[in-house]
């Protein structure tokens, strides 16, 4: 089991946690269902899957999306979320049941081994100090403690950022040696959709030129600034829309209020639940896509953008700068021109379109090191190293 696909000891068989990837098409859903459908196409050079799915609800994700690879064993008992880690430990830790010679965690809910090494992807650590307000502070506050519990019990950690990795040493959380950056991939945004290609009409794309968003609804991730800056772009002439599409997040009601009360409100459209054909319409219709977050581990929606061949505009926070690079025009949300500085990007964006097609070819350069077989194999590499331990 290793990258260069020659191995030198029997093929292991990793236990993934797949939760997320059944019941989430967002965030750690798609990281989950795209890492293991890049395993899959790996063949012998990745290990062995087996899939824990445990969950008393239905899966919201159905096979055609899952695309889940041949030889890829899902095991997905009726269990309620609560007493999952104890059964499991009852009958022997999660190694035993899925068979399993390392266990991977993709979230912060438990999965308990009992001999097998564990490792554990981290995306973030927004949820430290009380979340900063970005999240219910008594959920932040569970958060943290669900990862600092789960540490001491790790062999290695993923991580998806180099900003990550410098907060979890820098907290000193785990020791630098044993963080691995696994960053992800984008270019599921280019493979062939079941059933047919992006249908615009299906997507219902508005006739005139529109800006797009594509993250939760909720004060982290910058909807106010972009609201800002759109306002001011509409007064400037601007004749076009701004799509937000994602789910309700943390104070979700506060934001759209806002948003109903502004002056361009009719301009502004939140989709709450797109699926796979839509998001890939909006990406490839926009006229600019605006990620304004003001913290992220990763960011995944700019560098899906930059594969749909998206003109990218972003915050520079966090981790931002590091993730979209030379592919985006960025800002810093936390200046105090921070919003002035989004404007002027977005009005170069919409009103030249040389320098957009230039924006447009900065990204395609830029994307190329976010592949979901680059990730697959960072993985791997990581896997291994804990299996030497």
């Amino acid at each position: 089991m290793s990258p260069g696909g020659q191995s030198e000891r029997p093929r292991a068989t990793v236990g993934i946690d797949y939760r997320p990837a059944l019941h989430n098409r967002e965030g750690i859903g798609r990281v989950a269902r795209e890492l293991v459908r890049a395993l899959g196409e790996l063949g012998d050079e990745a290990p062995r899957l087996a899939l824990f799915g445990g969950s008393l609800r239905p899966p919201r994700v159905g096979p055609d999306e899952l695309g889940l690879p041949t030889g890829a064993r899902l095991v997905a008992p009726r269990l309620p979320a609560r007493l999952t880690g104890p059964l499991l430990r009852l009958c022997g830790g999660a190694d035993r049941v899925l068979g399993a010679d390392l266990v991977h965690l993709t979230q912060l809910r438990p999965l308990p081994a009992r001999r097998a090494p564990t490792c554990q992807m981290v995306f973030d650590v927004l949820y430290a100090d009380g979340g900063h307000g970005w999240l219910d502070p008594q959920v932040a506050r569970q958060m943290e403690a669900r990862l600092r519990a789960s540490l001491p019990r790790l062999e290695r950690v993923q991580v998806t950022s180099g900003w990550v990795r410098d907060e979890l040493v820098r907290r000193g959380w785990f020791d630098a040696e044993r963080i691995d950056l696994v960053p992800l991939g984008g270019d599921h945004v280019a493979r062939p959709l079941a059933g047919g290609g992006a249908d615009a009409d299906a997507a219902r794309l508005p006739t005139e030129p529109f800006l797009l968003t594509v993250s939760r609804l909720d004060p982290r991730k910058g909807h106010d600034l972009a609201l800002r800056a759109f306002e001011r772009l509409v007064a400037r002439g601007f004749d076009g829309r701004w799509i937000v599409a994602g789910p309700p997040g943390y104070r979700a009601d506060e934001l759209w209020s806002a948003i109903r009360a502004s002056p361009v409100a009719e301009r502004v459209e939140w989709r709450r639940s797109v699926d796979e054909h839509e998001l890939r319409a909006l990406y490839e219709g926009c006229l600019a896509f605006v990620f304004p977050s003001r913290a992220e581990g990763f960011g995944l929606p700019p560098i899906e953008a930059m594969w749909a061949g998206a003109p990218v505009v972003s915050s520079r926070a966090t981790c931002l700068a590091e993730v979209v690079g030379t592919g985006a025009d960025t800002f810093d949300p936390e200046a105090a021109d921070g919003v002035d500085e989004l404007v002027d990007h977005l009005e170069r964006v919409v009103s030249d379109a040389s320098w957009r097609a230039a924006l447009v070819e900065r990204g395609r350069a830029w994307r190329e090191r976010y592949s979901w077989t680059a990730c697959a194999r960072a993985s791997i590499a990581s896997w291994n190293a804990a299996l030497a331990r």
